[in-house]
């Protein structure tokens, strides 16, 4: 297994953090996810469904962490948090299984 794939697939999901921090202080009400989802579907379509599936869960924990209240946490307060976090996942899985598709 070649780990390079997977150390970029990371990186992506880090600067799409980053860059969401960023918008997050220029705009109160940014939907977080959806910044996240780019570094996945860019991960499926370079390198595959394997890294992409690391940059979707990397995302939902970035995401959880972040961005979601109670801020620096894993527990998530909210219920439509959570319902956003687990929409998330279902639509990152399903993104990379079809641009993993296209790419093969």
């Amino acid at each position: 297994m070649r780990l390079l794939p997977y150390l970029k697939s990371t990186l992506a999901v880090a600067v799409m953090g980053l860059a969401a921090h960023a918008l997050t202080l220029l705009v109160p009400q940014l939907h977080v996810p959806v910044l996240f989802l780019a570094a996945v579907v860019m991960s499926a379509a370079r390198w595959g469904l394997g890294p992409s599936l690391l940059a979707a869960f990397l995302s939902v924990v970035a995401g959880s962490y972040f961005f979601y209240s109670p801020i620096y946490s894993f527990r998530v307060a909210n219920l439509q948090d959570l319902v956003d976090l687990l929409m998330f996942v279902i639509v990152a899985v399903l993104t990379s299984r079809l641009a993993a598709g296209v790419r093969a």
